[in-house]
């Protein structure tokens, strides 16, 4: 563990997970639309960003108090998924390294449980809800977050 951890301390993979970090912050904060900011303005800007990425449906976006997020739920649980894999990046350290092994398995495994919640779907076999797309897409963003920061430190290393 010990040895785990010590990447951590190295200042090469401090500044980019600190880039990581404040880029999926500001990509998640962004998402929401700023919903709990009486300010339409910033509202509306969070959709024209995201409007060439996301279809943001109303009947497939989280509506707190009544107000549309930025982006539809899956799409806010892969941003979401983005930002926790960042936070919780550290934490993976702790249990060692054997997980960046594995990161294009975790995010193979991620996306076809998003195609199959779409086909599913698509094909009249189950209804997806908000939450089930949320998760699915929290789980993709989680595997990409993996992915991006066991390439940070397979560049680090060479």
């Amino acid at each position: 563990m010990e040895k785990s951890l010590a990447v951590l301390k190295n200042s090469s993979f401090i500044k980019p997970w600190l880039i990581l970090f404040g880029t999926t912050g500001f990509i998640f904060l962004f998402s929401t639309g700023f919903y709990w900011v009486e300010a339409g303005w910033l509202t509306e800007t969070a959709r024209q960003f995201f409007s060439t990425v996301c279809h943001q449906f109303s009947w497939r976006t989280f509506a707190p108090h009544d107000i549309h997020m930025a982006v539809c739920s899956r799409c806010f649980g892969i941003y979401s998924g983005l930002f926790v894999g960042a936070v919780l990046s550290p934490v993976f350290f702790m249990f060692g390294r054997w997980w960046l092994n594995y990161t294009i398995l975790f995010a193979g495994i991620a996306l076809l449980l998003n195609i199959a919640d779409f086909s599913g779907n698509f094909i009249g076999l189950w209804t997806n809800t908000l939450y089930s797309r949320l998760i699915t897409g929290l789980l993709l963003g989680l595997s990409a977050s993996m992915f991006i920061v066991s390439a940070i430190l397979k560049q680090i290393k060479s």
